[in-house]
């Protein structure tokens, strides 16, 4: 809501100020009804302290280095510098007040020419007579506008021309606006001047600081601290603060970065994505704390190192920002298809014999062409198929003759054990298909008669009192040996 009138724009500040109420541009734009407002050079806060600046810097960009005294000239400097955001915020508001003015003569210029000095510079050359003036100062807008800009200028207001869609302004009113955009040009001009002044200057003091950021960020930074000691001095975590105005309430979300201050409207942050910011931030602060240091201890006048920092970051930046290679999948080395160096002799030949697949499970895995197959199941209720191995096949079972190739076998050391056991009365000997049979039938009746003996004789009524004499006199035997052992000791 505008509660101050432009009509009586002194009065009402008067009050205001009276009430203990500071007003910078920024509040003056929030505030004032620029549509009621007549005289913009009432509301410029700004020229009144430029000019005696603007003389000052003449005053010692004619005077010799070695008769100024370098704290005066540098406490000037910081002071200056501050000036910039205030004659910024100045133009935008004088911008404001024009297009409000300039609207109804051609509506489509502000949304065509967004810059402010561009467009203060295109409503002075075109005034009340669009087509006519275009033709006359063509030269004059492509100093400062590109010519497609030109041509869709050009084509707008012969357009306007045509429908009659515009307003003539009045004389008066027609001279109002080209002061206001006089006034925002001058300002322009005197901002340009106080930064390449300070850029020229700073550079004097603290060369390596000016190379990292630049002389405005530098004065900015040096202006928040109070100087090149406090700001050698001050941590790197807290650089990003400096000059931060974003207030962060309790309990709501944080969107972005949370400390943007007066490095963070470095060109260097602002151009890169959001991701890597931060990260940015915290180099670019580590790296203007040294340079202030270096520039305190007055070494290295030339500014290199500040440069040296500085396309540091940049190699760091870019390596951040490289997008992981795509490898992909990696496939697998073609096989080499080679033949086995192992020879295959007879022995070989007949241990591989051992593993290789039955003639009953080979015709298990064909088929026969045109006959269904029979299948069987197992004990967990699959099923199985018998393919030519089945009954119902052609062949049959029957047709199948079984392999020798992988039957079990015995060894040589165990057939010549089992054939000395034969010898000595066991009556087993070895067949030649690696079976065991008795060669005598009465020899396992004798054997088993001989195990019977062997096994009454322990439970019979006459052996039985045999085994107790025997343990009797043993127990008896073992006390006598005792008690001569006693007697010996003694």
């Amino acid at each position: 809501m505008k509660d101050i009138n432009g009509d009586d724009l002194s009065a009402n500040l008067k009050n205001f100020i009276s009430q203990g109420k500071e007003f910078t541009t920024l509040d003056l734009i929030s505030r004032v009804d620029l549509t009621t407002l007549k005289d913009i050079h009432k509301l410029s806060k700004v020229s009144k302290i430029i000019k005696p600046v603007l003389e000052k810097i003449s005053y010692l960009q004619e005077t010799e280095e070695t008769s100024i005294d370098d704290q005066l000239e540098y406490d000037f400097l910081i002071k200056i510098n501050d000036y910039s955001p205030e004659i910024q915020a100045e133009i935008s508001l004088i911008h404001n007040f024009i297009k409000i003015r300039y609207t109804p003569r051609f509506p489509e210029l502000s949304s065509l020419i967004t810059n402010p000095v561009d467009y203060a510079k295109t409503v002075k050359l075109l005034g009340n007579n669009l087509d006519i003036n275009l033709k006359k100062h063509e030269d004059q807008l492509k100093s400062f506008l590109t010519s497609e800009k030109i041509l869709v200028v050009t084509m707008s207001a012969s357009l306007q021309e045509q429908q009659n869609l515009h307003l003539s302004l009045s004389e008066e009113e027609l001279e109002t606006i080209i002061n206001a955009c006089d006034l925002l040009l001058w300002l322009d001009a005197s901002k340009t001047k106080i930064t390449n002044y300070v850029s020229s200057r700073l550079s004097k003091f603290a060369p390596n600081l000016t190379s990292l950021v630049g002389a405005h960020i530098s004065a900015q930074l040096m202006s928040a601290v109070g100087g090149l000691a406090n700001l050698s001095s001050t941590p790197s975590c807290n650089i990003p603060a400096i000059g931060n105005k974003r207030q962060v309430g309790i309990g709501f979300g944080q969107v972005g970065i949370r400390l943007q201050g007066i490095l963070y409207y470095h060109e260097l942050i602002q151009q890169i994505p959001d991701d890597y910011r931060k990260q940015a931030l915290r180099m670019l602060s580590g790296k203007i704390v040294l340079a202030a240091r270096i520039d305190l201890s007055k070494s290295h006048r030339d500014g290199n190192l500040g440069v040296q920092y500085k396309d540091e970051i940049l190699t760091k930046l870019e390596k951040l920002q490289i997008p992981p290679e795509n490898n992909g999948v990696k496939p697998l080395p073609i096989p080499i298809d080679k033949k086995s160096k192992k020879r295959s002799g007879k022995r070989f030949t007949k241990f591989k014999k051992q593993f290789e697949m039955s003639d009953l499970q080979k015709a298990q895995n064909r088929m026969a062409f045109g006959a269904k197959e029979e299948v069987i199941y197992d004990a967990f209720g699959q099923e199985i198929g018998m393919g030519m191995a089945g009954k119902s096949s052609g062949t049959g079972v029957r047709a199948v003759t079984a392999s020798t190739a992988n039957k079990a076998k015995m060894s040589k050391s165990m057939a010549n054990r089992l054939a000395n056991n034969s010898h000595n009365g066991t009556g087993l000997i070895e067949n030649n298909d690696d079976t065991l049979f008795f060669a005598n039938p009465d020899a396992k009746q004798l054997e088993a008669s001989n195990n019977n003996e062997n096994s009454s004789r322990w439970f019979t009524d006459k052996h039985r009192l045999e085994n107790l004499k025997r343990a009797h006199d043993s127990e008896s035997d073992t006390y006598s040996n005792s008690n001569s052992l006693k007697r010996l000791k003694r």
